[in-house]
């Protein structure tokens, strides 16, 4: 998020009672081509997609959320491209999804977040992805793939009002 926004709920993991690790899971998919190119990742996406957007059911009781290949290719790093195909596996079956709310504290706007958390063990080595989407106009639009590669812990990312799973 842009500087200046408020965060309105500071609680995290361990104010809700959640586990102090995420789990990490096994995967059957495998990584895709490496990408170099915002043009070569919105291909890749448009791939898994099976075209330039897709509507997915965002774990069992999360809502859903419109993918956009476009927007997405645009506001990620073109290294993660390879984990691209992670991508429906991390929506559809996250660890957790969080809701944030922010506030800017001038115009008093607020906007909503969901953090779509998961660990994932790909050829023996654990990755962490977070999947950053953003409510506009009462839909969530997907606009961030983050793959955490300096750190071994969600520690920082877990807060807001967790909605998956149902505590």
């Amino acid at each position: 998020i842009e500087t200046g926004w408020e965060l309105l709920d500071r609680r995290n993991w361990s104010n809700w009672r959640r586990p102090a690790r995420v789990c990490v899971d096994e995967t059957q998919t495998t990584p895709g081509r490496t990408t170099r190119y915002k043009e070569e990742v919105e291909s890749v996406l448009k791939d898994i997609l099976g075209g330039p957007e897709k509507i997915f059911r965002w774990a069992e009781d999360s809502g859903s959320i419109v993918v956009n290949a476009c927007a997405l290719a645009q506001n990620m790093s073109t290294d993660h491209g390879i984990f691209l195909h992670f991508l429906p596996e991390i929506l559809e079956n996250p660890f957790e999804v969080w809701v944030i709310s922010f506030r800017h504290p001038l115009t008093g706007q607020a906007i909503l977040h969901k953090n779509s958390i998961k660990a994932i063990n790909i050829a023996g080595k654990d990755h962490r992805f977070i999947v950053i989407s953003e409510a506009t106009k009462g839909i969530w639009l997907c606009c961030h793939f983050v793959l955490l590669e300096d750190r071994d812990t969600f520690d920082t990312d877990r807060f807001g009002l967790p909605i998956h799973p149902q505590s």
